[in-house]
């Protein structure tokens, strides 16, 4: 199988693993209101349980990648790939079955096992690192992360304008019924068309306690990683209160309703798109470094900007913040992917995963409280966040002296 075939099933798995956890973000707030929702919660738990269910997914998905992005290194990228599938397929079915149930407990357990179970992604980006050289790498690490991010706005939208009426338990389960089959029907093309990327498997058992919890620490303890592990988290902070701020943002400051943020979305899964166009020719002219710490600038000082700019800027500020927060990603996977070996892609890949999480989570806890405040000072700390994670790596390569071949 060539290179382009993998590849192209890679990306298509993704877009559509994206489209299955984009299609249910949309509906959480009416499937937990208080007036409207099957689990009887009452308006005074509204809030607890929206952020638990919230929370959960992003924690499940902190211990799930690390432990089947090692499993991955051990029993082969295609037999995970099939195991994460078939396991979202089935946990969104029985988020079904606790809808109509009326089980509350067993719909938050299923957001908290969903989450670890939700591993594709990383092992999409480890199979792509198997079958990529360190000079294309960034690129085709670009071209896995504009697969994800189309998917994940393209599932909201068709949620959105699905014409879904949240009044019965049918209109409710929706979403999950079509991110269900969505993930069964990509386990299928998948076992059909894609072939193994990772040829140093080996047998392992599923359960290998202290290699989990040695994986879940790897970036923290390996000395060729850990100070990018503090780039990457300062990077994941500002891209996770941009993109989960913008819709509260413009909501409040310039009264956009469902519709206009739906639109304000797939803008920046056009920037996205657009990234994968224009970033060969920029991984060709320019060092990943440099491009990096000027991309990481650009994010910043357009972050601070957003906050004073009038609602026409923001479509312009959001479309080049976006391009640039997909450049770094891909530089950053580039960077991390070259600094490891071949039997270490599923692991990083996994790291990288879990700190993504947990990101999500404070970005998630600074917006709460900081919106209190203020609307702006989410994205003050989200420019702060940009801007220290560009000059980290600056800081790194004087340090290390580095030069443009070697990374």
């Amino acid at each position: 199988m060539s290179k382009k075939v993998i590849l192209f099933v890679l990306m298509l798995t993704i877009i559509i693993e994206g489209m299955g956890l984009g299609l249910v973000l949309p509906i959480l707030p009416t499937l937990l209101d208080s007036s409207l929702s099957p689990f009887s919660i009452s308006a005074t738990n509204y809030f607890f349980y929206y952020s638990l269910a919230n929370a959960l997914w992003p924690l499940g998905f902190f211990f799930g990648t690390p432990y089947l992005g090692t499993l991955s290194d051990s029993l082969g990228r295609r037999k995970i790939l099939l195991i994460c599938l078939l396991g979202n397929g089935l946990f969104y079915a029985l988020s079904i079955f606790s809808i109509y149930c009326h089980i509350l407990w067993l719909f938050l357990a299923i957001r908290f096992f969903s989450g670890f179970i939700s591993s594709s992604y990383e092992i999409a980006q480890a199979s792509a690192a198997d079958i990529s050289s360190k000079e294309d790498r960034g690129k085709i690490m670009g071209f896995i992360a504009c697969a994800y991010c189309i998917g994940l706005i393209l599932g909201p939208l068709i949620t959105s304008f699905s014409g879904i009426s949240f009044v019965s338990l049918s209109s409710l389960s929706r979403p999950f019924l079509i991110a269900s089959a969505l993930s069964f029907i990509n386990a299928g093309f998948l076992f059909l068309y894609f072939k193994e990327t990772y040829l140093f498997t080996k047998k392992e058992s599923f359960f290998f306690l202290s290699k989990f919890l040695g994986s879940l620490l790897f970036i923290c303890k390996d000395h060729r990683v850990k100070k990018l592990g503090i780039i990457y988290f300062f990077f994941q902070i500002g891209w996770a209160i941009y993109f989960q701020h913008i819709p509260l943002f413009l909501k409040e400051i310039f009264s956009f309703d469902v519709t206009k943020n739906a639109f304000f979305f797939l803008m920046i899964s056009s920037a996205y798109a657009f990234t994968f166009v224009i970033q060969s020719y920029l991984f060709k002219r320019f060092s990943l470094v440099k491009l990096f710490i000027i991309s990481n600038g650009v994010s910043g000082f357009f972050l601070f900007l957003s906050t004073i700019a009038p609602v026409s800027l923001q479509w312009i500020l959001g479309g080049v913040i976006s391009i640039c927060i997909m450049l770094g990603y891909s530089i950053l996977l580039a960077l991390f992917s070259n600094a490891v070996s071949d039997q270490e892609q599923g692991k990083i890949m996994g790291n990288l995963g879990a700190i993504g999480s947990i990101t999500n989570l404070i970005a998630a806890a600074c917006i709460g409280s900081l919106s209190y405040v203020s609307l702006v000072l989410p994205f003050y700390i989200g420019a702060i966040a940009f801007l220290a994670s560009g000059a980290c790596l600056f800081y790194l390569c004087s340090e290390r002296k580095m030069e443009k071949s070697e990374l």
